[in-house]
């Protein structure tokens, strides 16, 4: 049996398609029994409770071989402030560390990000970066799948793109940027639940080549049909430019620290990494975007 939390979600939902394809029990958890009856009706075990109660997610770990976990981003009051932020991960993350504890679950796979190995600088990374400390001093078993920035973040330059035909970045036009699908991480947690390695690992995911903002807003005129523009941002307009579109701004301000810190080479992976590569280009995400797809 094979937990997968965030089932509504992008990556839990490939997860748990991939493995019941595969002929594994799967147990799900979701906060309410509507969200879990697609998945109960294709076979899957259905738990209703939150992610942050840790008596609901002990109960869902017990008896399992494995289980995926992530650190769903803040909403609501949680999202104010940068200090409202991490308290948030930092009480949700010891929940979870607490159930893992608590369940004695044998194995976990994380989703967790590039620049997890730092403590800072970081942006909401640094909310993974305890997480992964936590599981580490609770000595369970573990896969960190660190996922580059997901491909379907474009989502949101997806009105400026169809109504004013341009794509907004906060990267140099030609900067490589590493990107992946979330279809991929999906892929990639699927098999590192269905067939767990000997030792605890990390996996550095990343798509099947870089992609800069050129690439993007070509992808994007592709897809549309017709030329798009950059729009640089200049990086110190990169929170401000965030409230303006609509994020609360403790996100609006930990967002712009994790762009500083892409910048500056601190949110990148750790020199002689391995990396894994997924399949998905760029084009196959953009244009199901442009077709109201949301970001994730």
């Amino acid at each position: 049996m094979i937990l997968i939390t965030g089932v509504t979600g992008h990556v839990g939902s490939v997860a748990a398609g991939d493995l019941l394809k595969q002929g594994a029990s799967v147990r799900v958890l979701v906060r309410s029994a509507d969200k879990g009856a697609a998945w109960l009706a294709r076979g899957a075990e259905v738990i209703v409770g939150e992610l942050g109660d840790v008596a609901t997610l002990t109960g869902a770990l017990r008896g399992v071989d494995g289980a995926f976990l992530l650190l769903p981003p803040p909403s609501g009051e949680a999202a104010a402030s940068r200090e409202s932020i991490r308290a948030y991960q930092r009480e949700l993350g010891g929940k979870i560390a607490a159930a893992v504890a608590e369940s004695r679950v044998p194995y976990v796979v994380l989703l967790s990000s590039i620049g997890a190995q730092h403590p800072d600088g970081t942006g909401p990374i640094a909310g993974l970066h305890d997480l992964e400390q936590s599981l580490l001093k609770v000595g369970v078993k573990h896969t960190f799948v660190r996922a580059c920035s997901f491909m379907e973040n474009h989502g949101g330059a997806v009105g400026a793109v169809s109504g004013m035909g341009v794509f907004p970045t906060f990267f140099p036009p030609d900067y490589p940027a590493y990107q992946v699908a979330t279809a991929d991480i999906g892929h990639v947690v699927a098999g590192a639940l269905h067939h767990p390695p000997a030792a605890s690992a990390v996996i550095n995911l990343v798509g099947p080549r870089e992609y800069s903002a050129i690439d993007v807003k070509d992808a994007f005129a592709r897809a549309v049909g017709k030329p798009v523009n950059l729009a640089p941002i200049p990086l110190e307009q990169a929170a401000a430019s965030m409230r303006q579109w609509g994020l609360p701004p403790g996100l609006a301000d930990i967002f712009a620290e994790m762009y500083q810190g892409a910048a500056t080479g601190r949110v990148a992976y750790e020199p002689g990494a391995t990396l894994t590569r997924g399949k998905v280009g760029i084009d196959e995400v953009v244009a199901p975007l442009l077709q109201g797809g949301a970001a994730h």
